[in-house]
């Protein structure tokens, strides 16, 4: 399926998604506090790039799947994302996803996901000097998931996008609110990574 918006071809974008997707890369350069709603998976997949790309220490991601592909649009699957988690890995970020399904890689295979075949082979061309980690949330974590349900991603210190409606990719992204950064790291680190079953870990 081809949608006729793609978030990295600019002759695609109307002036209302450009405005959306310059307000984004304003409210990142400023580090904005600022809420902003985005509710297409164009949008998710652009966040993710922008969030990978412009990452110095960390990344941490509480996924559904890591689907390659959400609505007819690449997501893990599409090469911006890989080129900007490729950067984020050679610079030595350190990214850590857990996820509340099976991965969505082929044959079921952990090994067989884009981002993790990525890593794999600048493990072992030299060039990765940063991590990638990835679990499964035990079933305890989904439990305490049941009072929370969201998905979210964060970047550094400051930065977060909070998916409301998981079935729909609706989420709102703040660049600049650390308070939330720490709550969403801190039950990230605490609850789902360490209670995870570990799938996949990379670091150079």
């Amino acid at each position: 399926m081809t949608n006729a918006l793609d978030p990295f071809d600019e002759s695609t974008w109307s002036d209302e998604q450009r405005g959306y997707f310059e307000l984004v890369d304003g409210s990142l350069g400023d580090s904005a506090n600022a809420i902003i709603s985005n509710g297409k998976p164009e949008h998710a997949v652009f966040l993710i790039h922008r969030f990978l790309s412009n990452a110095k220490e960390s990344v941490r991601l509480f996924s559904g799947r890591l689907s390659r592909a959400y609505g007819g649009v690449e997501v893990y699957g599409d090469a911006h994302v890989a080129d900007a988690a490729a950067a984020a890995l050679k610079s030595g970020v350190a990214v850590r996803i857990v996820l509340e399904e099976e991965m969505d890689a082929e044959d079921g295979d952990p090994e067989n996901h884009p981002l993790v075949r990525l890593a794999r082979g600048m493990e072992e061309a030299g060039t990765l000097a940063g991590s990638l980690e990835i679990h499964r949330a035990s079933e305890p974590a989904r439990e305490f998931l049941s009072d929370f349900p969201y998905h979210w991603m964060t970047m550094d210190g400051s930065a977060y996008r909070l998916e409301t409606e998981t079935d729909k990719a609706t989420a709102h992204v703040n660049f600049g609110d650390p308070d939330m950064v720490s709550s969403l790291s801190e039950i990230f680190d605490n609850v789902l990574l360490s209670n995870g079953a570990q799938l996949v870990r990379i670091a150079g």
